[in-house]
């Protein structure tokens, strides 16, 4: 009877898994080229930081990105490069294509327990934005944005913005060109 019943558990268990594999049918295919873009190579990007300072001692940003089976989103991070070669981890990111809404959506946390929760809105071949809601460990609210453009192969350009709260305009703070790595 208890093998019985430990075969129910793994099978209601492992069903679900068994059955789930991407389907990208309902991707659009500018989404499935985006994460591909992204992703490519080594998947990871970097910055140069042109106002190094005490406070802001890192030389290079750097993203890396990885792709979740059939491009269906990926994963990735955010970081600091100090001089020596350290680094420090500032966000952690998911992306993924929402079905229900059909839109990307873009979730991120760090910063010592801050989370952003938005979509991503395409205008173009190189053209995107992303508006979020960031939960701060504080208990305050706050709306961010970025814009995104791809340029050549190699290179994108985000834009950093604050979402003022009482105009709804967006106010910006700053913008980081980012190259490939091998």
């Amino acid at each position: 009877m208890r093998l019985i019943i430990a075969l129910v558990l793994v099978y209601f268990a492992t069903a679900p898994i068994a059955g789930a594999q991407a389907d990208t049918t309902s991707l659009p295919a500018w989404y499935q080229a985006h994460v591909g873009f992204m992703t490519r190579d080594s998947g990871t990007w970097l910055a140069e930081n042109d106002d190094v300072s005490d406070q802001n001692p890192y030389t290079h940003f750097g993203l890396q990105w990885t792709a979740m089976p059939g491009h269906t989103g990926m994963t990735g991070r955010l970081y600091g490069l100090h001089a020596d070669g350290s680094t420090e981890e500032f966000w952690q990111f998911r992306e993924f294509w929402h079905a229900g809404d059909n839109q990307a959506r873009v979730m991120q946390w760090g910063l010592g327990g801050a989370f952003g929760d938005g979509m991503m809105t395409r205008y173009g071949d190189d053209f995107a934005t992303v508006r979020q809601t960031f939960s701060w460990p504080n208990g305050v609210r706050t709306e961010g944005g970025h814009i995104i453009r791809t340029g050549a192969d190699n290179t994108y350009t985000a834009e950093q913005y604050r979402i003022n709260p009482d105009t709804g305009q967006w106010e910006f703070q700053h913008a980081l060109t980012f190259r490939r790595q091998d």
